[in-house]
């Protein structure tokens, strides 16, 4: 008896499941949540990066900063600290936050060419034939090989290239503050690297200049080998090269290549150009430079911090600030129906000059009276934890 009463109730439910009205899955929150978007909807973006780099870190860091003083992407700013760095675990937890902001970084989205040719290619591979399937807007390539790969490949959606050293000298893009490659855009900052070291060899009138270079030549486009050797030849100066790993992907390997070929170079150059790298040993640097020091060579770093731990001198941007704005103003561009053909690529930064003064001291060279006024920052030791130091800059001053 109980038995047929289960089996009555279980058809009627059937029953009326089966009659009843079928209720619609409910929309997705991007139908109505982002209607004040530009277009009135969500977008969504990807990342092709050449590699684990400080330097993208920061990047995208004042890049979802500018983008949530936009508008774009204000739930997001909170999953990206100074401390964020542009990697698969810390990626995937933006992702998900990035979903309810009209600028939605795909799951998955995060492709990294691991400073190798080959996998640079599988990894473009893989991005550029999802991006034909539809679902993302536009890319973001972070780098020289990065930028390279894209230019050199047939793109579906815009690619937007940054963080690019000298892309006019790599044959990434043409002379120019508009690209004449459809759904290619890249970020510029004209001759900025090229002043750098014309103000070096001002300074020092030196006849042969060391620099270390990854044995790839195609790293070796990313160190700013292009405007290198442009610049020697129309200045006359002679370079003394020095190849080694130094992007290998092992740190202690780059490191130990990069010391090596300091020590060689110390016997062989007049001044050093610092370029960046992995080989660069952060936690010993003053024990790497040691031997351009004992030789009195004067060197050109790349960024304050190299400065602040005992380089000499360098010439660069304070921080990626107003690059983040400039490349936010980019996207909201594209968003709004611009295409990569009409949207400016010239950034203009301001260029820091930043003097080790101690290290000056211990090359046996005296700033004459027009370089120290001209010097916006100047350090005063060799600790960049604990380091003295005067500037013209409010956020350069130690608390």
């Amino acid at each position: 008896m109980l038995k047929g009463a289960f089996f009555t109730a279980a058809l009627c439910t059937l029953l009326t499941a089966l009659t009843s009205p079928v209720q619609a899955a409910p929309e997705p929150a991007g139908d109505h949540a982002f209607t004040s978007c530009p277009a009135g909807r969500q977008w969504h973006a990807a990342i092709l990066m050449s590699g684990p780099s400080p330097i993208y870190d920061e990047a995208f860091f004042y890049l979802v900063k500018a983008l949530s003083a936009e508008g774009l992407s204000t739930h997001s700013a909170s999953a990206v600290p100074p401390s964020f760095i542009l990697n698969e675990e810390h990626y995937q937890e933006f992702s998900k936050v990035s979903a309810a902001d009209c600028l939605h970084f795909l799951a998955d989205g995060l492709y990294s060419g691991q400073w190798n040719n080959r996998t640079m290619q599988d990894q473009g591979d893989a991005l550029r034939l999802r991006a034909e399937k539809g679902g993302i807007d536009f890319i973001l390539a972070f780098g020289t090989p990065a930028g390279l790969y894209s230019a050199e490949h047939n793109r579906p959606i815009p690619v937007l290239v940054c963080a690019a050293r000298s892309p006019e000298t790599t044959g990434l893009s043409p002379t120019g503050n508009y690209t004449v490659r459809p759904n290619l855009h890249v970020t510029k900052e004209p001759l900025r690297f090229i002043t750098e070291l014309n103000m070096f060899y001002d300074i020092f009138r030196f006849k042969r200049l060391g620099v270390v270079l990854d044995h790839d030549p195609l790293m070796q486009l990313t160190q700013g080998l292009g405007y290198i050797k442009d610049t020697a030849q129309k200045r006359g100066f002679e370079l003394e090269i020095c190849y080694g790993d130094v992007y290998n992907q092992s740190r202690e390997r780059a490191i130990a290549e990069n010391s090596r070929c300091l020590k060689d170079l110390a016997s062989r150059a007049d001044a050093v150009y610092l370029t960046a790298h992995h080989g660069t040993d952060t936690n010993n640097y003053l024990k790497q430079i040691k031997p351009l020091l004992d030789a009195g060579i004067p060197t050109l770093a790349p960024d304050s911090q190299s400065v602040a731990m005992g380089a000499l001198i360098s010439a660069a941007t304070p921080s990626f600030e107003s690059w983040g704005r400039f490349e936010a103003e980019v996207i909201e561009q594209l968003m709004s129906g611009q295409p990569t053909t009409g949207i400016a690529q010239y950034l203009y930064n301001p260029q820091v000059m930043y003097l080790n003064l101690r290290t000056a001291r211990a090359i046996g060279w005296r700033p004459p009276f027009e370089i120290l006024s001209a010097a916006d920052v100047i350090y005063h030791n060799f600790d960049s934890q604990h380091q003295l130091r005067t500037s013209s800059f409010k956020r350069e001053q130690v608390e």
